[in-house]
């Protein structure tokens, strides 16, 4: 994209990202629908990257309520 109109787009209130950023976004809205196709490897990390520590994977996994 050309740095003039990244500019104009920003300046109106845009947030101009990258297809990488737009593919990350996808995968979440999957995860947040509960689609099969998301993997569990997908799953566990994201959990780990927002911060949740071993231990507290391990509960949510070990929990039987949900």
């Amino acid at each position: 994209m050309k740095k003039d109109k990244k500019a104009r787009l920003e300046q109106a209130g845009w947030t101009v990202g990258s297809v990488r950023e737009f593919l990350d976004l996808s995968r979440v809205a999957k995860m947040e629908a509960g689609d099969p196709t998301v993997s569990i490897d997908l799953l566990v990390r994201s959990f780990l990257a927002m911060g949740a520590t071993q231990k507290e994977l391990a509960r949510v996994i070990g929990d039987r309520t949900g």
